[in-house]
């Protein structure tokens, strides 16, 4: 027979990092303050939004948003589209950070102009 003796969770990490030059003032400030902001828009998983620890960076010359949490009770992906935000503006990813392959195409993307259609 086999004994567990050491602690174990099933609790997972989660982050996402967004780009500031693609969003509103509005968008911003709901970022920055996800536990009001989601209790607000009526999520009923409001409270878990607090566990999100989201702070301001610069990453290759583009200001970003970053959060990073070790408890992923709370959808910030259904919020970010509560928001109205493209899913072009943002990454979302697992553990300590997005994979750094997701946060090199989407910074090359954001670096990319955007041609206007005709």
């Amino acid at each position: 027979m086999k004994i567990r003796i050491s602690f174990v969770s099933n609790s997972s990490s989660s982050s996402f990092v967004v780009n500031k030059l693609l969003i509103s003032n509005l968008q911003y400030a709901a970022i920055m303050n996800m536990e009001e902001a989601a209790k607000l828009l009526g999520d009923s998983d409001w409270e878990d939004a607090s566990g999100w620890d989201v702070t301001e960076t610069d990453v290759g010359g583009i200001p970003i948003i970053e959060g990073y949490t070790s408890m992923d009770n709370f959808d910030v992906e259904q919020f970010f589209g509560s928001l109205g935000l493209n899913r072009d503006d943002y990454v979302i990813g697992s553990d300590n950070y997005p994979h750094n392959d997701d946060l090199e195409q989407a910074r090359m993307r954001w670096l990319t102009p955007k041609r206007e259609e005709p």
